[in-house]
């Protein structure tokens, strides 16, 4: 065999062995993928039988959850049916009882005129006429809570109607009717508060009503007399006074004080002519003042103004909220004569959220301040408020008490309803705990400002109203100082006029001397007393943020009062140890 026999023959065997190995792994190949096809033909018959039976719980679940709903959605529906089923019921019977009860009231009513009537065919010398109970009752009806013998007692004491019971004294009324002077105060309130002007009114130059005691009623029956200005009103007698307001036997009214405070008002209001500024919903005298100083002094001027001029005028505290815009609305609406524009723009100031809480009359800054931090926000909110929560409130802040609560109550109820208060009615007589400068009154110094100190005087107000036989057994002045108690009264009354504080009096709570404490001077001292901070435990109380409010101090000599307020609680812990 030569050499390229046997290469050929190589090839051949080569190629067999190679094509049998082929053929072997092929058939195992295939073998493996018929294996596979069938594995995967089986996987994919039970995912579709998986998806079948999933699919069939899934409906039985949603079958099971609607036939639940469908049941819950019907019971609910039967109890809402029942339930005003139910309160149809209760109102029904409500309407009953409330027809049955007025009935009953009319039955009262009518026995209480009878029998006051009969009573008036044996009683010849009483000078009612027959029938006057009806009439008081009748009158009184617009109140609510007024019973017969109530108005009985008011007819008793000489008030015959809603408008001589709106002027009426408390404390004389309290006496007269033998009720208690907080009950009679509070129906003076809500008469006021629905007490209509006379039908007739003249035209009055100034407001008589800022002066303390003269409300509504009595300012038109003056005007009509011909008694229009402050200058009227101080040149005119008691006995002249007498005669046009002609006050029952238990309406005690103090003629010398009007005449006295009118004298004060009228120096007050200086040569500035102009529009009545205060007539503007969130301006009061102060601001007014601001305002006048500045050259804007009638409605046409303000509404010209800009909210930045206005801002760097007035110089509010931060957290007061002054929204000169709508002073500017209003003084443009004004100044153009349009009056129903002005009230229906007030009526909606009125019942805005953010109401001003230091429009209800007798709430200053301070006590809003802690109304606000305690969540008393909007008339709402203080109208649903009770006198001894306020008074645990302001107390907390460091305000002492003494505030007529009944009365913010009553005219934050009348806010929140959207009813006007009238902003110049006669101002009530509020208590506070810090006395006024005395003696920053012409006469007084400080030896006479130490006897009235002592005898409870700390305030113009007081001052003013002394008896000057009282005054002059408290001043206890020789004969040689030729003391004129007239010039001391009038210099008094001015200052209340002029520092906003008609009928204020102290409640004699002893002051502490805080010129002791570095850095308090007289006029420092005078400031912290008039934002009710005059002693020890309330400097000590408030924060440095309110003594840099109340102090006002310049910039570049800035008093250490974290001092004040360290000092103030050592000396108020040594007295209490002590």
């Amino acid at each position: 065999m030569n050499f390229w026999t046997g290469l050929i023959l190589g090839i051949i065997i080569g190629w067999l062995v190679e094509w049998v190995i082929d053929w072997l792994f092929w058939r195992r190949d295939a073998e493996d993928a018929r294996d596979l096809e069938e594995e995967g033909m089986a996987a994919e018959s039970y995912a579709a039988d998986s998806d079948a039976e999933w699919e069939g719980r899934l409906a039985a679940a949603e079958q099971d959850y609607q036939a639940r709903l469908q049941a819950v959605e019907e019971e609910w529906q039967a109890r809402l049916n029942l339930n005003e089923q139910q309160w149809q019921t209760q109102f029904a019977a409500l309407d009953e009882d409330n027809r049955a009860m007025q009935v009953q009231m009319a039955d009262m009513v009518a026995a209480a005129t009878i029998a006051g009537a009969g009573a008036q065919l044996f009683d010849e010398d009483s000078g009612v006429e027959p029938g006057a109970e009806a009439t008081v009752s009748a009158g009184f009806e617009q109140l609510d809570g007024m019973d017969p013998d109530l108005a009985e007692r008011m007819h008793l004491a000489g008030i015959d109607s809603i408008d001589t019971l709106a002027e009426a004294d408390p404390t004389a009324l309290s006496i007269a009717m033998g009720v208690d002077r907080d009950e009679t105060q509070q129906w003076i309130d809500r008469a006021a508060s629905i007490a209509g002007p006379p039908a007739a009114i003249v035209a009055a130059e100034d407001d008589l009503t800022l002066i303390h005691g003269i409300g509504p009623k009595y300012a038109a029956v003056l005007a009509g007399a011909g008694i229009a200005s402050f200058d009227d009103l101080a040149a005119s007698s008691p006995d002249q006074l007498r005669e046009i307001i002609r006050p029952s036997a238990m309406q005690q009214l103090n003629f010398d004080s009007w005449i006295a405070q009118a004298v004060a008002l009228a120096g007050t209001r200086g040569a500035q002519l102009g529009d009545d500024l205060t007539q503007l919903e969130g301006i009061g005298p102060v601001y007014a003042s601001k305002l006048n100083e500045q050259g804007i002094t009638t409605f046409a001027e303000l509404a010209a103004a800009e909210e930045t001029t206005l801002a760097g005028i007035i110089a509010a505290p931060a957290w007061r909220r002054v929204n000169y815009g709508d002073w500017i609305e209003q003084a443009r609406l004004a100044a153009a004569g349009d009056d129903k524009g002005l009230d229906a723009l007030q009526d909606r100031l009125f019942r805005r959220p953010a109401d001003n809480l230091t429009l209800v009359h007798g709430l200053g800054p301070r006590s809003a301040e802690a109304l606000n931090a305690a969540g008393i926000t909007s008339f709402a909110g203080l109208a649903g408020a009770s006198p001894q929560e306020l008074d645990g409130i302001l107390r907390d802040a460091g305000i002492r008490g003494g505030f007529d609560f009944d009365g913010w109550i009553s005219e934050a109820g009348l806010r929140a309803a959207g009813r006007r208060v009238p902003t110049g009615r006669a101002r009530a007589t509020h208590t506070v705990s810090c006395p006024q400068d005395l003696s920053a009154v012409s006469g007084i110094g400080a030896v006479f400002e130490e006897r009235l100190y002592a005898a409870g005087i700390g305030s113009y107000w007081e001052l003013a109203e002394m008896d000057a036989g009282e005054l002059s057994n408290t001043l206890e002045a020789e004969a040689f100082q030729d003391v004129d108690l007239g010039a001391i009264k009038a210099a008094a009354m001015r200052l209340a006029a002029e520092s906003n504080t008609l009928g204020r009096v102290w409640d004699g709570t002893p002051p502490d001397d805080f010129e002791v404490l570095s850095g308090i001077g007289e006029v420092y001292e005078r400031r912290l007393y008039e934002a009710g901070i005059c002693t020890y435990d309330t400097l000590a109380a408030t924060s440095a943020e309110r003594l840099a409010e109340v102090c006002r101090a310049p910039a570049m000599r800035t008093p250490d009062y974290a001092a004040w307020i360290a000092t103030a609680s050592e000396l108020s812990a040594a007295r209490r140890s002590g």
